[in-house]
């Protein structure tokens, strides 16, 4: 993936929010750095197996 807009945020975070409500946690594995470069300027915090930073543009 080489880009990522407010929409795919947008995504991630229903997403989460549904997995909250089912019981389960959703992990993002393997992000792009343009996805973990986002997450992390908008300070939004997901389980990942990557860093949220902007060390990863």
């Amino acid at each position: 993936m080489t880009f990522f807009s407010a929409h795919g945020i947008s995504v991630l975070l229903r997403a989460q929010h549904a997995a909250t409500r089912a019981g389960v946690t959703l992990t993002l594995r393997g992000a792009a750095p343009c996805v973990t470069y986002l997450l992390a300027a908008t300070g939004i915090r997901m389980n990942s197996d990557v860093p949220t930073t902007a060390a990863g543009r």
